[in-house]
């Protein structure tokens, strides 16, 4: 008779491993509408704005470095002094740069998905030290300071939504589209060498930036100093980049952030001397500000769920074993696989129901229509309704755990482990007066035709 348990047991396992199948599709079919948000996204993006990064701004000064060679003359039969002017860039980053920003956001949609979007306001002023020349330090070098521009790298310039004027020194001067720089990608550059630039004294900039994007906002620190305080009406944010801010206040009004740094935390000073000797990389690094996200990601937890579906399936099938050994009454293991495939129903009803409702009542319609079912079903197969019932309230249970479970990211290794030893205890607890063998001796592999009839 343990010969009976045992091939019941392999078939009961060949059952769970079966409804894989679906199970699979299921997760396939959430992988599929996820991927479908994304191309929403993108397809948003396109109509609307990028992602946006704002690096800068940067201060280059031309200047032309005589070189002289010496060149042999066969008719003279001497040397002659031949001279040439290299052209190249001088770098500047500001001392200070402070940045007082709003964001208003909205939702746009294309079908049932929606993406967030935001209008930034973005005030930008700070100053820069000209004090060092290095035309001091070798004579070769002389700058050309009236050539002197400034320019600001923005990711998606289709954002920019206002003209652009800088306020240099109290002088005005308009932006031109682009950086003029190789290292900076796509932005906006304005002439201030025509304007008064101080040489012992601070330079004084500001500008005013009216910026459209998607998803993300951030800045560079590239200044001795960077202060950058952001508002916004958007009430899920998430703080991303290099450094956190300092203070932040969230609520379902929006929030605020305020972000400090200095260029002992970014490395930005030695970035410098590097792009003044001719490798000038690394500005647009160390990057940092908040990203507008969605407050509930439905695919993202459908998945998690789905990770935990197999172990589900596991926990109700020996609930349902329990019962039978307990009640006597023959199961087929065709009856197992149509609880398992009530169960695999459950997720691909929760993803259908999530992407039209919130999160928690799409769970709580798909748990419910789920656990009506097999709870009828359990009452018919075992001809008795507390044993449906009994049946149900366990479901119950399993459901709201596996919802505690997709709801929880840095627990929910712990909470699984534990739901498996709180079962594994339930299990050797309600069977600990089980007498296996005469179990076994009375319940056959199979039921026989009509036994269990519904």
């Amino acid at each position: 008779m343990q010969k009976t348990l045992f091939i019941k047991l392999i078939v009961i396992s060949i059952v769970s491993l079966l409804l894989l199948i679906p199970l699979g599709l299921v997760e396939g079919i959430v992988t599929e509408r996820s991927s479908y948000r994304y191309e929403v996204a993108l397809d948003i993006a396109q109509s609307w704005t990028g992602k946006q990064d704002v690096v800068g701004p940067i201060l280059s000064v031309p200047y032309k470095r005589k070189i002289t060679h010496k060149i042999w003359d066969k008719e003279l039969e001497k040397y002659i002094s031949h001279v040439q002017y290299q052209k190249a860039l001088y770098h500047y980053l500001p001392d200070d740069l402070k940045i007082n920003g709003y964001s208003s956001t909205q939702e746009r949609y294309r079908g049932i998905y929606k993406v967030p979007v935001y209008s930034s306001k973005l005030d930008i002023m700070g100053s820069f030290d000209l004090s060092h020349d290095p035309a001091t330090e070798d004579a070769a070098i002389t700058m050309l300071w009236k050539e002197a521009f400034l320019s600001v790298e923005i990711a998606d310039i289709r954002g920019i939504k206002s003209e652009l004027k800088l306020l240099w020194n109290g002088k005005n001067s308009e932006f031109l589209p682009g950086t003029n720089l190789y290292f900076l990608k796509q932005g906006v550059n304005a002439k201030v060498g025509k304007s008064k630039l101080n040489r012992v004294k601070s330079n004084n900039f500001s500008f005013h930036l009216d910026l459209n994007g998607i998803e993300s906002l951030r800045f560079s620190p590239i200044a001795k100093t960077t202060t950058i305080a952001l508002r916004s009406s958007w009430p899920h944010p998430k703080f991303i980049g290099r450094f956190l801010p300092q203070k932040r206040e969230i609520s379902d009004e929006g929030f605020t952030a305020d972000w400090s740094t200095t260029h002992f935390s970014t490395n930005m000073a030695a970035r410098l001397t590097a792009c003044n000797e001719g490798e000038c990389v690394g500005f647009d690094q160390d990057l940092f500000g908040v990203a507008f996200v969605q407050p509930v990601d439905i695919y993202h937890q459908a998945e998690r769920s789905i990770k935990y579906a197999i172990l589900f399936i596991l926990l109700t099938f020996v609930i349902f074993f329990i019962f039978e050994m307990r009640k006597r009454s023959p199961i087929h293991p065709i009856q197992y696989g149509l609880v398992g495939l009530g169960l695999a129903i459950f997720y691909l009803l929760l993803v259908s129901l999530s992407e039209h409702l919130a999160f928690g009542l799409a769970y709580f319609i798909s748990s419910f229509a789920c656990i009506a079912l097999l709870s009828f079903y359990v009452s018919r197969v075992m001809k008795d309704r507390g044993r449906g019932l009994s049946f149900g309230a366990m479901l119950a249970f399993l459901y709201g755990l596996l919802f505690t479970l997709i709801r929880l990211e840095d627990y929910a290794l712990l909470m699984g482990t534990f739901l498996v030893f709180v079962t594994l205890a339930a299990t050797m607890y309600f069977t600990r007066r089980i007498n296996w063998y005469e179990a076994v001796e009375n319940i056959p592999l199979s039921n026989k035709v009509g036994r269990n009839e519904l």
